[in-house]
């Protein structure tokens, strides 16, 4: 089952052609907008993972599957849904930043390419007053990086804006304890199951 996430960039390259932005916080005000509006997607996601066969039926475990979800970079809307899935599964917040990092290096092949369609539709929108020479090659690649301080920051405020990401999931995402067990007892294993006997 395919789900499209809502189109939730206000506008392409909106927080790096904000000169009074620096990139950090380029990406942060960016990523953290998509918080607010991760329901209904998020819900129907995790609702649909729901209805897996449980990963902890030994039946099941030999028959293993995946869940597949991408955008064209992974950094931006499908890095923060990664995250808010795995920190809803009690992934530690250094584990997370070091996936999230993963995405730039499996990206790398396709990096030249996308900067290039950013770069069009950055000047498609009118920034800079279309006038390419303003678009660095380094604004280019940080618009493509998937740098751990950002999604860290995107925890931080799961944290201390929503009230951590329990609290979230119930308020924002409009999910209750059962679909959270439920998710998580789908989403985890036991790691003896997979321990050669």
């Amino acid at each position: 089952m395919a789900f499209q996430l809502l189109q939730i960039c206000k506008s392409v390259g909106r927080p790096f052609t904000n000169k009074s932005l620096n990139w950090l916080q380029g990406f942060v005000e960016e990523y953290s907008s998509f918080l607010p509006t991760g329901y209904p997607s998020y819900n129907q996601i995790i609702k649909h993972v729901n209805g897996l066969p449980l990963a902890s039926d030994e039946q099941e475990a030999k028959k293993p599957f995946a869940i597949y979800f991408h955008c064209s970079g992974g950094n931006n809307r499908t890095g923060v849904l990664a995250a808010v899935l795995l920190y809803l599964l009690g992934v530690s917040r250094e584990s997370i930043a070091y996936e999230y990092k993963l995405t730039e290096i499996g990206f790398e092949k396709a990096r030249y390419p996308m900067q290039q369609r950013l770069k069009a539709r950055i000047l498609k929108v009118g920034a800079y007053g279309g006038d390419d020479s303003l678009i660095t090659q380094e604004m280019l690649d940080r618009m493509t990086s998937s740098r751990p301080e950002v999604i860290l920051a995107i925890l931080d405020i799961i944290d201390n804006t929503y009230g951590g990401i329990l609290k979230y999931t119930h308020e924002v995402l409009k999910l209750n304890d059962e679909d959270i067990a439920k998710f998580r007892e789908v989403m985890t294993v036991e790691a003896s199951m997979y321990e050669q006997k």
